[in-house]
């Protein structure tokens, strides 16, 4: 066969895998663009979390110190008793909300991702796929 014969033959493969490459390529920019939205949502979703609890927390020391300066300004604990209902209610609110916030935010792992070991495809939950150059008998 000639050169000529081979370029005639290879060049609908070549034309083809350069399609692929253009295609492979528009698809890990579209998943790169997705993932970045994605962290970036994580992100307020987290910082939104956490700014509730300082305002829970601060809305509390406020709170607390009001009391304080009407206790000393001569208020009786009865008058009082509301208010530190409210601030008791609100401390128990902010320790529950930063448990949640705490308890659904992702430990750092080996690879410093925050992300849960991968799940191999059709393994029942919580089972973790072998690591990588690894064989399952």
């Amino acid at each position: 066969m000639s050169a000529s014969l081979f370029g005639w033959l290879l060049a609908p493969v070549l034309t083809a895998i350069q399609q692929l490459q253009t295609e492979i390529q528009q698809m890990s920019d579209s998943l790169a663009a997705e993932i970045a939205n994605l962290q970036a949502q994580v992100q307020s979703m987290t910082s939104a979390d956490q700014s509730a609890v300082t305002l829970i927390q601060g809305l509390g020391q406020q709170l607390q110190a009001a009391l304080a300066q009407s206790q000393n300004a001569g208020a009786t604990p009865d008058q009082l008793s509301a208010i530190q209902g409210v601030v008791q209610a609100m401390q128990q609110q902010s320790q529950a909300l930063a448990a949640a916030v705490t308890a659904n935010t992702p430990a750092a792992t080996s690879d410093g991702s925050g992300s849960p070991p991968a799940t191999s495809p059709g393994a029942p939950a919580g089972a973790t796929s072998p690591p990588a150059g690894t064989t399952t008998s």
